[in-house]
């Protein structure tokens, strides 16, 4: 008798199983272009090909001719280097408006346009381990451990509308000179104005905000973090010894913020575990005219913070 439920199982199950037909949009190659710019930096954009899903080698475009405008007016032409990359004379300055047009032998032309932002107003940065309780009760101990919080205390200009990006890079030892323990943590927050940016569930290590809930104001935002690893003294202790915190604490451009949140749910559906997003992918933000990428501006914090060791009874 078991046999013959075994056998019905296996027939019924066969018997749901639906063929999917993917209809994929027909291929159209045109250009694309990466620059992302900040002061006291040259203008560098990389130029290829956009490629097929079929296809995975990327392909350079060698023979464009790049121009940079501003306010009008043509202010440089960009040299060829190499593996598709230009390079201008140019230093890109604070609030002032970029215009690029590209011209290549294959393709319309090219064009767009972004700026930087002004400085930002930090007032103060504060770090503490094991600080933040998580939410919800976890069967994983690891989990239940409280993050780490770093907040970021700044004052928002009122003039403008204005958008934020941070990132983190911890490093735990010293030696490393190769970058190998160097590591990129998950970021979280409580905070409203994280949570209005719907980038929460898809897990980035970066996040991108906006003023539109604090324009004008001095405000503190906690971002919350855990390193991968820890130590534990089989018992009740949890430490996470000394480390480096390096951050990157960004004004960006419209065009920039819009690019990163697309991005960052983008890759989470490139993940191959995320079985229930697929099939449903991000569509890509571009500022690209008759082509693909980013062309965007921002300025930029960028210092550390030497983390004292500390511990955690559980």
């Amino acid at each position: 008798m078991k046999k013959i439920k075994f056998l019905v199982l296996i027939l019924f199950s066969i018997s749901c199983q639906k063929q999917l037909e993917i209809i994929l949009p027909e291929f159209e190659q045109k250009p694309v272009v990466n620059c992302l710019f900040t002061p006291d930096t040259n203008f560098i954009l990389n130029l290829s090909h956009s490629i097929s899903i079929n296809d995975s080698v990327k392909l350079n475009i060698e023979n464009a001719k790049c121009y940079l405008f501003s306010n009008e007016l043509l202010i440089d032409s960009l040299s060829y280097i190499s593996d598709g990359f230009y390079k201008s004379n140019i230093k890109p300055e604070q609030g002032k408006y970029y215009e690029l047009k590209v011209i290549t032998p294959d393709f319309d032309e090219v064009s767009s346009m972004s700026y930087i932002p002004a400085n930002l107003q930090i007032v103060n940065i504060e770090q503490e381990n094991f600080s933040v309780s998580p939410p919800v009760y976890s069967s994983e101990p690891f989990e239940n451990l409280p993050y780490n919080r770093l907040s970021f205390t700044f004052t928002d200009n009122a003039n403008t509308d204005n958008y934020y990006e941070l990132k983190i890079i911890l490093k735990r030892f010293w030696v490393d000179i190769e970058g190998l323990y160097f590591e990129n943590p998950l970021l979280y927050s409580y905070d409203e104005i994280i949570k209005n940016e719907d980038i929460l569930d898809y897990e980035p290590n970066l996040f991108v905000f906006s003023d539109s809930l604090f324009n004008g104001q001095t405000k503190t935002i906690d971002f919350l973090y855990k390193p991968h690893w820890i130590t534990w003294d089989g018992n009740v202790i949890y430490w996470y010894g000394e480390y480096r915190l390096y951050y990157k604490f960004r004004a960006i451009s419209k065009q920039m913020y819009d690019y990163r949140k697309s991005l960052i749910k983008h890759l989470y559906n490139q993940q191959s575990d995320n079985f229930e997003s697929f099939g449903d992918p991000v569509q890509m933000y571009s500022n690209i005219i008759n082509g693909y990428g980013i062309f965007a501006g921002y300025s930029e914090v960028y210092d550390s913070i030497f983390v004292e060791n500390s511990e955690y009874e559980f």
